[in-house]
């Protein structure tokens, strides 16, 4: 009897692993796959191909570039002076590096050092988890905080946060994320954490609350934080026609949106007593033609060469003149 249990129990195992192979190779063959990394969270940017090659999944901040993990263990306790933190406007930019171009000019012998942190299409909520998991262990004496174009694109479905709760709810499963079949699973039960409509990424109010949260969290490690606010050459009546395609409903919404959040940033800094360098301010300064053909590519949202040149001056002298390139200045 023994003998015939274990061999109903081989051929029962054996036959799971031959349906669990067989269903794997089918859902291969027939080409579904769901991540929701960054494609099923953001607004389709990269394609697929592209998407593989760059980024792997992380549970705590839904994706990261391939060599990130690593990148940020060996700049623990580093303690650099400053770390750019942000989107792609910053991931993509060079305003860091000419910001150090500028301290070069201006304070020869300088041991200025500092980290850009930036990951294209994060939004704030991710922001916030890099901040309290990734930016506090590097000790840097300030940190520079640029959100607020990804934070109110729609989402297909779920918000950033909920995203969140659910890798956690899945921490086990991730660790098998490129299995077509624990895919399927994440298809069948993402939509128990969204609300069945397009909510935005991070709705005011939650943008608000992470702002806050990162203001409190590097206070609370002896880190300055500072606030930017996102610059922009679009005008109504003249916005791009894409970003209507996905990004948002309505595309007249886009500017007042985007001023929305901006007015959030700085408001946070008002109640939290926290410098904000108001970028988006200073770059409406500008004559439209300058900002449209000169100092933003054609999205109107990240900057050229010369607008990341105009950025990074106007954060220096912003640091300078609010007495915070003391701190960093040796």
């Amino acid at each position: 009897m023994k003998e015939r249990s274990y061999l109903t129990a081989a051929l029962f195992a054996c036959s799971l692993v031959v349906s669990l192979a067989l269903g794997e190779l089918l859902l291969r063959a027939y080409g579904f796959e769901y991540k929701l990394f960054p494609a099923r969270v953001e607004f389709g940017w990269p394609d697929p191909v592209l998407m593989a090659d760059t980024f792997t999944a992380d549970e705590k901040v839904l994706w990261v570039p391939k060599g990130y993990r690593e990148a940020v263990d060996n700049l623990s306790g580093s303690r650099p002076n400053i770390v750019f933190m942000g989107d792609s406007c910053t991931a993509w930019s060079n305003y860091s590096r000419l910001f150090k171009s500028i301290i070069d000019q201006a304070h020869p012998q300088n041991s200025f050092t500092f980290v850009n942190a930036g990951v294209g299409g994060w939004s704030s909520y991710q922001g916030l988890q890099q901040l309290e998991r990734d930016i506090v262990p590097m000790q840097p004496q300030i940190v520079t905080i640029y959100y607020g174009w990804n934070d109110h694109w729609m989402s297909f479905g779920i918000a950033d946060k909920n995203v969140g709760v659910f890798n956690a709810d899945r921490s086990l499963l991730m660790r098998f994320d490129d299995w077509r079949l624990v895919q399927l699973f994440s298809y069948l039960a993402i939509g128990s954490y969204g609300d069945g409509a397009r909510p935005r990424r991070v709705s005011e109010a939650d943008f608000r609350a992470n702002l806050t949260e990162m203001v409190r969290t590097a206070r609370a490690a002896n880190i300055t934080p500072v606030l930017l606010t996102a610059p922009s050459s679009h005008r109504v009546g003249h916005e791009p026609v894409y970003l209507g395609e996905r990004w948002l409903e309505d595309l007249s919404e886009l500017v007042p949106l985007h001023r929305r959040y901006a007015e959030i940033v700085r408001a946070v800094a008002r109640d939290e007593g926290a410098l904000v360098v108001d970028m988006l301010g200073a770059f409406d300064q500008f004559p439209q033609e300058d900002l449209t053909h000169k100092y933003f590519v054609e999205d109107g949202i990240h900057l050229t060469s010369e607008g990341s040149w105009e950025l990074a001056q106007k954060l220096y002298w912003g640091l300078k003149a609010n007495g915070l390139l003391d701190k960093i200045i040796h």
